[in-house]
C-alpha cells in the first residue's frame, strides 16, 4: 500500500522523495539527504554554511531548522525521512533499541557520512520506496544499522556544529515529555514555570518553532499517536481517549473529526 507523507503524519515511519532548492523549514523526521549531480550547500540553525557532495549523505537532525541550496539552478537530491522516534516506540525494551538510540545519537548533531558508509547508505536508498512491505521496512533498518556503526570519531563521517539554542532544547524537551506520557495535562502557566521564562516567552519560542500555538500542536500530536492505535490495536475509543489525555470520547471524537475529517471508528474501518 502506498501512502502520503505529511511534516505533522507521524504514523508514516519513512518517505522517500526527490527534492530541489527551497525555503528553509524543518519536520519532526531525521532526514538522510543524497546528492545526485551536483553539490548542495546548506545551513543547520544557526550554523556556518557547508558543502555535501556527490558520493557522501548528509544527516539531518529532526526538529531543526535548514535550508539546501546550490549554485546550480537544476540540482536535485533524494531525500529519505526516517520517523526515529516511532520507530523507538515500537522497539522499546528489545534488543533492537540500541541500534536506534545510536542512530539517534548520531543524527543528533548533524553528519556527513563518507566513504563506505555513504555507498552503502546510498545504494540502499536507491531500492527503498514508499510502499508497507517488509522489504521497504528491512532496508530502512538495515540503513539505521549502518548509520550506527558510525561513530562520532571514525573516519566515515563528518560532524557538523551546531549551535544548540534556547528554542530548540524548549522544544526537544517538550516532545520527549508528551512522548512519554501523552496524557500530561500541563497548562502553559506550568510550562514556562518548568522552563524558567514569562508565558509571553513561551508563546514565542513555541509558535516560532512549531508554527503553531501549543494547544493546536499538543492536539494534533495525541491525534496523530491515536492514529498508532487505531491502526493496530483493538483498545476501545473510550480507552485510546483517556490514554491520550481528552476530556471524553466524544472530545476526542470531535478533534479527531477536525483533522481527519471522520471518525476515529470510520479510520480504524477504513484503515483494516
Amino acid at each position: 500500500m502506498k501512502y502520503a507523507f505529511h511534516p505533522e503524519n507521524e504514523v508514516v515511519f519513512f518517505y522517500k522523495s526527490q527534492q530541489r532548492p527551497g525555503h528553509g523549514h524543518f519536520h519532526s523526521c531525521t532526514e538522510l539527504v543524497i546528492p545526485h549531480e551536483h553539490p548542495i550547500q546548506g545551513r543547520l540553525e544557526l550554523n556556518d554554511s557547508f558543502i555535501t557532495y556527490p558520493g557522501e549523505v548528509l544527516l539531518i537532525p529532526s526538529g531543526v531548522r535548514h535550508r539546501l541550496y546550490s549554485d546550480a539552478p537544476q540540482a536535485t537530491w533524494t531525500s529519505l525521512k526516517v520517523n526515529i522516534q516511532r520507530l523507538h516506540m515500537m522497539f522499546a525494551q528489545t534488543p533492537y533499541s540500541a541500534d536506534l538510540d545510536a542512530f539517534y545519537r548520531s543524527a543528533g548533531e548533524g553528519r556527513i557520512l563518507l566513504k563506505e558508509a555513504a555507498a552503502d547508505i546510498g545504494t540502499i536508498c536507491n531500492a527503498v520506496d514508499n510502499e508497507f512491505t517488509l522489504d521497504n521496512f528491512s532496508r530502512i533498518i538495515h540503513i539505521v544499522r549502518k548509520i550506527a556503526a558510525c561513530t562520532p570519531d571514525g573516519d566515515q563521517n563528518h560532524t557538523l556544529k551546531r549551535k544548540r539554542t534556547r528554542e530548540f532544547d524548549l522544544c526537544a524537551e517538550l516532545n520527549e515529555m508528551v512522548e512519554a506520557d501523552p496524557a500530561l495535562n500541563l497548562g502553559i502557566e506550568e510550562l514556562a514555570e518548568r522552563f524558567h521564562m514569562s508565558r509571553s516567552t513561551f508563546h514565542r519560542l513555541f509558535k516560532k518553532h512549531f508554527n503553531q500555538p501549543y494547544h493546536q500542536w499538543l492536539v494534533g500530536k495525541r491525534i496523530n499517536m491515536a492514529c498508532m492505535r487505531l491502526r493496530h490495536s483493538d483498545e476501545s475509543i473510550q480507552g485510546i481517549s483517556d490514554a491520550l489525555g481528552f476530556s471524553s470520547p466524544s472530545h476526542f471524537t470531535r478533534a479527531f473529526r477536525a483533522h481527519f475529517k471522520q471518525t476515529p471508528s470510520q479510520y480504524r474501518e477504513q484503515a483494516a
